[in-house]
């Protein structure tokens, strides 16, 4: 695999994270705001002690549930969550 398949895969993965938040953001604005706001006053704290391999796998491990429920809110909410990904995937391609 080419250094530019694992960047694309690594972009898009970013922007189906992104296309979650923004989601969450349009139907539920006040968790959103708070869950927000929480993770930008603790997030990079935390992260200053994910030092060691085992921590790393930790906090992996605590995140992954948090994704499939977001995953799980896109595709009970969002009728067409393709088209959300692909607007802002064609916005990147043009820059």
């Amino acid at each position: 695999m080419g250094q530019k398949e694992i960047i694309d895969r690594d972009t898009y993965r970013k922007i189906k994270k992104m296309n979650r938040e923004e989601l969450i953001m349009e139907k539920t604005p006040r968790f959103h705001r708070a869950v927000r706001s929480f993770y930008d006053k603790h997030g990079y704290p935390v992260s200053k002690h994910i030092t060691t391999r085992t921590r790393a796998d930790v906090v992996y491990f605590v995140m992954k549930p948090l994704e499939w429920l977001f995953i799980l809110f896109l595709y009970t909410f969002d009728t067409h969550p393709e088209n959300r990904i692909a607007v802002q995937y064609s916005d990147y391609c043009k820059k």
